[in-house]
């Protein structure tokens, strides 16, 4: 994964996630007085830093570099940690990115809610954000981490929205779980941002682009849920 526009094109993560721990132990060394240690490094990486300071020293999860947004982590790679059902199927999990405007009729719940999808790594199709559930963490965890990775976005997770069954293009019979996912925060930079384009469309035109049907389905129990939410939201209103 490579960090973009601002840092630049061709700068590795990694290399540049070491940077940033030698000058975070530089400014903790000299108690906080950061010139001690400007003049060592190019100035964009300075900006980058100091960026991340002003916006706060705490703001740091694990396996997170995120230093004012313009740095995101690698995403995780490889399926040794992948969780598989019992009939030798992948354990796959993915959330439906959405934004609604909560004051909406349900008559305007279509026009008013919109979902994020993303494209493959080869740069077509459509889809909602899914990758492998791996076994050193919940499957809550996954889902926030693939809209992470894939999607860039972080949010507040929601309830399941089910399982399904669905073949893989290696004709393996995989298991997905979605969730809803209510969009709070859009990151500038994301770890597949360079493999993956992402869009936000209505509901109808993610129907009708994405290429899963399980996903669609996912979709429609997403819309009825929040149907009924704005039902039994408006007649406890009323009475």
């Amino acid at each position: 994964m490579m960090v973009q526009k601002e840092i630049g094109e061709q700068f590795p993560i990694r290399l540049l996630s070491y940077v940033f721990k030698q000058l975070i132990r530089r400014e903790q060394n000299s108690g906080g007085r950061l010139r001690s240690c400007r003049s060592a490094y190019p100035s964009f990486l300075w900006r980058t830093f100091t960026a991340g300071i002003a916006e706060g020293r705490e703001r740091r999860r694990v396996g997170v570099v995120n230093w004012g947004r313009m740095v995101s982590f690698s995403a995780r790679q490889g399926r040794q940690l992948q969780r598989y059902s019992t009939t030798g199927g992948r354990l796959v999990v993915g959330c439906i990115p959405y934004k609604l405007d909560l004051n909406c009729s349900n008559n305007d719940l279509l026009r008013s809610m919109e979902v994020l999808v993303i494209s493959s790594q080869k740069g077509y199709g459509m889809m909602f954000p899914k990758g492998g559930w791996e076994s050193d963490e919940t499957v809550k965890q996954a889902a926030s981490r693939e809209a992470l990775e894939e999607a860039g976005v972080q949010g507040n997770l929601e309830h399941r929205l089910g399982k399904w069954k669905y073949k893989s293009s290696t004709q393996a019979i995989n298991e997905g779980i979605m969730f809803p996912l209510k969009v709070t925060e859009e990151l500038v930079h994301w770890p597949e941002m360079s493999v993956r384009h992402r869009r936000w469309v209505s509901v109808a035109e993610a129907r009708e682009g994405c290429k899963h049907s399980w996903m669609r389905e996912a979709l429609d129990r997403l819309v009825r849920r929040l149907s009924s939410s704005i039902r039994r939201r408006k007649s406890a209103s009323v009475s």
